[in-house]
C-alpha cells in the first residue's frame, strides 16, 4: 500500500510515466497544478536581488510562491512583498505579463517554475498590531547650563546636576538636547512639545548624557501623574472637536437670485437679479433669454443679445440649447441656466458645462435625494428653484385674454402672455427652504397675482 501511494502521489521518479492512460492522468508534472501548488509562471531571468517571471496566472502582493526547478527540486518559498511590471510598482500582475519580484537570501533557479502555494492576508495587520501604542502626550521644557539641567513639566520643576566641559569644536546644541528625549522608554508618556535651550558652549560625554536621561525619566515616572495629564489632554482634544464642530455647523453662504419682469424690483435682498430680455436691458442685472425661438426669429434674438452685450450685460440665463451656440459669439459673457431647460442628472450638467455653462439649475421635478446627488456629482454649481410659479404649460394656441382658469376639480391656474406664447402657471406659489447648500432661485415674475403659498414636497413635486 505504501509503494502504491508513493507511485500515485510522490514524484516523477516513482510514477509509471505515460505508459498507460491511467498513469498519465496521475503523473505529477512540474508544469501543471498539483500538490506543490498552482502553476502561475516561469522564471525568465535572475538578477542580483530579484528575478523576472513570465506569468500564466494572476499574482498579487501577499501571495506565497515556490520557485521549483524544471528538474523537480523542491526550490525556495517566499512571500511576494514587492511586485513590478516594467519599472512600475503594482499590486497585482496578470497572465502574459513579464513581472519582476525582489527577493533576499534565496536561491532562485534560472529556469525555475513558479507555483502559487498560498497567500498572506495579515502581513500588514501583523505589522500594525506590533506597533507600540502611543503614551500620554507630555509637554516639557529643558534648560541646560554649565552645572545643571532644569526640567519643567506640568507644574513641577527639577534641577539635575550635570558635568560639562568647554566645547572646542562642536558644542552641544538645543536641537540635540531635544532629540535626546524624543523617546521616553520606561514611562507612560510620549513626548509632545519640547522647549529646549542651552546657555553656553558645552561638551557632554555620552555616558553622562545616558545617566542624565535616565534621571529625567525616573523623575517623570515619580513626579508626573499620568492620569491627570491624560485627563487634561482629553479635555483639550474634546475642546478642539467642539470648536471644529462649531465651525463646521456654520451654515454655508448661499447665492440667491431673483427672477423679475423687465424694470421690476424684487422685495428683499438678493445677490443677483435676473430679468427677461427686453429692448432696454439693465447692465447690472442678468438677462433671461426666451426659451421658445423659432428659426424665423433667430436673427431678432441675436440682435437683442448683441444690443444687451453692448449695453454692458455680462451674465445670460440660457433656457434652450440654441442659446449656447449664439452666446459663443460673445467672448467674456457668463452663461447660467434657467427653467425650463431640463437638468436632471450629472450627465446633463457635464454636457452643459462643456458648452460653457458656469452653473446649472436642478429640474423642479427632482426629489430631495435626486437633487442632493446632482449637487454632489455636478462639475459646476447647482441652483434650486425655491419660490415662484413654475411654467406648467407653454403653447402658441389661441387663448382668450383671461387671467386665470379652473379645471373640473376646481383647481385654478394663472395664464400669462410672453411674446407669442401663452404660459400656464399654478395659482398658488411654491415656497421651499431646502437644507442643501446650493444657489437658490426666487421667481417674482407672477408676484402680482395671488399670494397663496403651496407646500412643496421634495418627493412628490408641487402639490
Amino acid at each position: 500500500e505504501v509503494f502504491d501511494l508513493l507511485d500515485r502521489t510522490c514524484s516523477r521518479e516513482r510514477s509509471l510515466g505515460f505508459y498507460t492512460p491511467d498513469s498519465a492522468k496521475k503523473l505529477i508534472r512540474p508544469d501543471a497544478p498539483g500538490g506543490v501548488g498552482q502553476f502561475c509562471g516561469r522564471v525568465r531571468r535572475v538578477l542580483r536581488d530579484s528575478f523576472e517571471a513570465e506569468l500564466t496566472g494572476r499574482l498579487h502582493i501577499g501571495d506565497n510562491i515556490r520557485v521549483q526547478s524544471a528538474a523537480g527540486d523542491e526550490g525556495e518559498a517566499l512571500t511576494v512583498l514587492e511586485l513590478y511590471v516594467g519599472n512600475r510598482p503594482v499590486k497585482k500582475a496578470f497572465p502574459g505579463q513579464l513581472c519582476r519580484i525582489p527577493f533576499r537570501d534565496k536561491n532562485i533557479f534560472a529556469n525555475g517554475i513558479l507555483y502559487r502555494i498560498g497567500e498572506t492576508h495579515d502581513t500588514m495587520e501583523k505589522r500594525c498590531a506590533a506597533l507600540p501604542l502611543q503614551g500620554t502626550v507630555l509637554d516639557f521644557g529643558l534648560h541646560l547650563s554649565a552645572s545643571k539641567l532644569t526640567v519643567s513639566a506640568e507644574s513641577a520643576t527639577v534641577s539635575l546636576p550635570v558635568r560639562t566641559e568647554p566645547a572646542s569644536n562642536r558644542p552641544f546644541t538645543a536641537e540635540e538636547l531635544a532629540d535626546l528625549f524624543r523617546v521616553l522608554p520606561g514611562t507612560p508618556f510620549a513626548p509632545g512639545k519640547i522647549e529646549a535651550a542651552v546657555d553656553g558652549s558645552y561638551f557632554i560625554r555620552r555616558d553622562h548624557l545616558k545617566a542624565l536621561k535616565r534621571a529625567v525619566l525616573e523623575w517623570f515616572v515619580r513626579e508626573i501623574p499620568a492620569q491627570s495629564v491624560r485627563a487634561r489632554s482629553r479635555a483639550k482634544a474634546e475642546a478642539l472637536i467642539r470648536a471644529h464642530d462649531a465651525i463646521s455647523s456654520v451654515p454655508e453662504r448661499v447665492h440667491t437670485t431673483a427672477f423679475v419682469l423687465p424694470g421690476a424690483s424684487p422685495e428683499g435682498n438678493f445677490d443677483a437679479v435676473a430679468e427677461e430680455l427686453s429692448a432696454s436691458p439693465d447692465p447690472s442685472r442678468e438677462c433671461i433669454l426666451p426659451f421658445f425661438t423659432p428659426e424665423t426669429e433667430l436673427p431678432v434674438l441675436m440682435e437683442q443679445i448683441e444690443r444687451a452685450v453692448r449695453a454692458g450685460v455680462r451674465v445670460f440665463r440660457a433656457t434652450s440649447l440654441s442659446h449656447f451656440h449664439i452666446l459663443k459669439r460673445f467672448p467674456g459673457v457668463v452663461i447660467r441656466t434657467a427653467p425650463p431647460l431640463p437638468v436632471a442628472n450629472a450627465f446633463a450638467a457635464e454636457e452643459l458645462a462643456s458648452l460653457g455653462a458656469a452653473s446649472v439649475h436642478a429640474q423642479i421635478e427632482l426629489g430631495r435625494t435626486d437633487a442632493e446627488e446632482l449637487i454632489r456629482r455636478s462639475p459646476v454649481p447647482v441652483e434650486i428653484y425655491c419660490a415662484g410659479r413654475p411654467v406648467l404649460l407653454a403653447t402658441r394656441a389661441g387663448v382668450a385674454d383671461i387671467r386665470s382658469i379652473s379645471d373640473v376639480h376646481g383647481e385654478r391656474f394663472l395664464v400669462r402672455k410672453s411674446g407669442c406664447l401663452t404660459l400656464l402657471h399654478p395659482a398658488a406659489s411654491m415656497s421651499i427652504e431646502p437644507e442643501i447648500p446650493c444657489g437658490r432661485i426666487f421667481d417674482f415674475r407672477t408676484a402680482d397675482a395671488e399670494t397663496a403659498v403651496s407646500v412643496f414636497n421634495w418627493e412628490r413635486g408641487l402639490s
